[in-house]
């Protein structure tokens, strides 16, 4: 799945996430625990992610390569 083509405002769970960019719903975890992954928010008491937020979050790790 390429979150790119994905509309932006579209929330994703962690799971979905995990998938696409393969890691572990463990890592995400502990990325988010720490303020070092994708900006997550909680919907509902559900973690969820804005592909958005995403995209760019990916988009400035490229940058800082």
């Amino acid at each position: 799945m390429d979150l790119f083509a994905i509309s932006p405002g579209t929330l994703v769970d962690p799971e979905f996430l995990s998938a696409v960019l393969g890691i572990s719903v463990k890592t995400l975890r502990n990325w988010r625990d720490a303020n070092r992954g994708p900006k997550a928010m909680r919907y509902a008491r559900v973690v969820k992610y804005k592909v958005g937020d995403v995209t760019r979050w990916l988009e400035d790790q490229e940058d800082e390569d």
